[in-house]
């Protein structure tokens, strides 16, 4: 796979483990989709060192030949103690053998903190969010280890990529980082999310293979208490029993933490007909729930980007969501925004899409126009120049 080139070429060392993810969280999406364009537009003069930790190089093998670059597969050891993985333990070693011009860790693990202490290469880190220094509901010994380690962490890197202004802001007030050390560059939503213009096919997949039939109204997420879907249960009983509405709600994703209280709330309100959890859906049905609901609702307490609401809108489906944190930098003015904390807000909201067909395609429009902001090759080429501005800088 190697390719002769007489130009001094930049050497990149990257930790890529997302592309050989089956199931893939929001993290894993963005930097799959980040990684695969940059190959795929990146010339000759620059060799790529994919760091991987799974056994599943067979998996990215197609896009290893879409590529002017050299690009090399690093496969870490797998190394377990009990319940541990120590893999990422071995890659400083590692680091040091391949004599790097910049690597890019793509997320911040505890474990990778030795790495961050390598001196020969120039260090960039992206940071989607501080929800472990901002929620006190994940385990313990994980929110002291990554608040600790990454305050550290974040004065050993030569730059700081975020997913957005708003998280940019958390890393100056919370990790004290210079705001000129840090470039926010947004993520895109893939091409396969965009209006159905023959919805009955998309109909029959559905209840063939979901079960689910329209009208509803639809949240796609992890269930945990930062996503605030106790508060959306609430605002859809006030939404069935006291205004009528022929909705179901429809949540899809996750089970990830606390989730108990959610179920129990269904079952207090009498719900349990009408609210459907269907669980993970496979990433290719996503964009025909999208279509197919009248409305999708984000109430989420805090996000670092929020791709659901993109990926929604992008479906031409009219989003209600939070005017918090970073969501409002990713709907603009294309969506319903409320306090997510305010249930009657919610309730509005919600009836002012399901109820006014005038608001429902002003609201499509909108959203359809405001995905269309937002491009992987654009993020693509965005940390490319990173990579570029990091490498010139002086010892």
């Amino acid at each position: 796979m190697s390719k002769s080139n007489k130009h001094k070429c930049m050497i990149i060392g990257i930790t890529a483990w997302s592309l050989t993810k089956p199931d893939k969280r929001g993290i894993d999406i963005v930097t799959t989709n980040i990684i695969s364009r940059i190959l795929k537009t990146a010339n000759d003069k620059y060799i790529f060192y994919l760091i991987l930790q799974e056994n599943n190089i067979k998996n990215i093998e197609q896009l290893l030949t879409e590529t002017a670059a050299t690009v090399v597969p690093l496969q870490l050891p797998k190394i377990r103690f009990l319940q541990y993985d120590l893999s990422l333990l071995f890659m400083p070693r590692m680091l040091m053998k391949t004599k790097l011009d910049v690597i890019h860790f793509t997320e911040f693990l505890p474990s990778l903190t030795p790495s961050f202490y390598i001196s020969s290469v120039r260090k960039i880190l992206t940071i989607y969010d501080l929800i472990p220094s901002l929620f006190r509901y994940l385990p313990t010994d994980y929110i002291l280890k990554w608040r600790l380690l990454l305050k550290r962490v974040v004065k050993k890197v030569d730059m700081i990529i975020t997913v957005s202004k708003n998280t940019l802001n958390d890393c100056v007030k919370y990790l004290q980082c210079p705001s000129e050390k840090i470039r926010v560059i947004y993520p895109g939503v893939d091409n396969i999310f965009k209006p159905l213009t023959r919805k009955e096919k998309a109909k029959e997949v559905i209840k063939t293979k979901y079960g689910v039939e329209p009208p509803f109204i639809l949240y796609v997420g992890t269930l945990e208490p930062r996503k605030n879907v106790e508060r959306l249960i609430a605002s859809y009983y006030i939404l069935k029993k006291k205004m009528g509405i022929k909705h179901r709600l429809i949540l899809v994703g996750k089970k990830v933490w606390m989730y108990n209280t959610i179920f129990n709330l269904i079952s207090k309100l009498g719900l349990s007909n009408q609210v459907v959890y269907i669980g993970y859906v496979d990433r290719e049905d996503l964009p025909l729930f999208y279509n197919l609901a009248d409305v999708f609702v984000y109430p989420s307490l805090y996000e670092g980007f929020g791709i659901p609401p993109l990926e929604a809108m992008a479906c031409g489906t009219p989003v209600v969501t939070s005017n918090t944190s970073s969501l409002p930098e990713v709907v603009g003015n294309a969506a319903l925004t409320v306090d997510p904390y305010n249930i009657d807000q919610l309730v509005q909201a919600i009836h002012l899409i399901i109820s006014d067909e005038g608001v429902r395609k002003e609201l499509s429009k909108r959203g359809i126009e405001q995905a269309q902001k937002f491009s992987w090759e654009k993020a693509a080429q965005e940390t490319l120049k990173v990579y570029t501005e990091v490498s010139n800088l002086r010892s």
